[in-house]
């Protein structure tokens, strides 16, 4: 029996907005608890996420190092960004970084 798809969520600056509690609450999910930037590479390799959702205001604390266990983590599991301002420089940046999505951080129905 295939069990519930876990996301490792990782929020930096005390990010917290609509679309984490969207997450929180889909049936289906299993949110693993949130997680500060500096931590993301030991808690994807100790809680084997299926897929990881950033959701930051400020890229440069996750990827500026260029780290390549990092690299690693990201090209291996499915990842989303989630940010405020969303323009080509980042989605060029992300990808470099193997993150697969970039949303944007906070969605209204219009």
């Amino acid at each position: 029996m295939l069990g519930l798809p876990n996301l490792l969520s990782v929020c930096c600056k005390s990010v917290r907005t609509h679309s984490v509690a969207v997450l929180r609450s889909t049936i289906g999910v299993e949110l693993l608890a949130i997680a500060p930037a500096s931590t993301l590479v030991c808690r994807a390799l100790n809680d084997d996420p299926d897929a990881i959702v950033i959701a930051t205001e400020d890229f440069g604390t996750v990827v500026g190092q260029n780290d390549s266990d990092l690299i690693e983590v990201l090209s291996s599991t499915p990842t989303v960004l989630l940010k405020g301002l969303i323009n080509s420089v980042l989605r060029k940046r992300a990808a470099a970084s193997h993150i697969r999505s970039v949303l944007p951080l906070d969605v209204t129905s219009d």
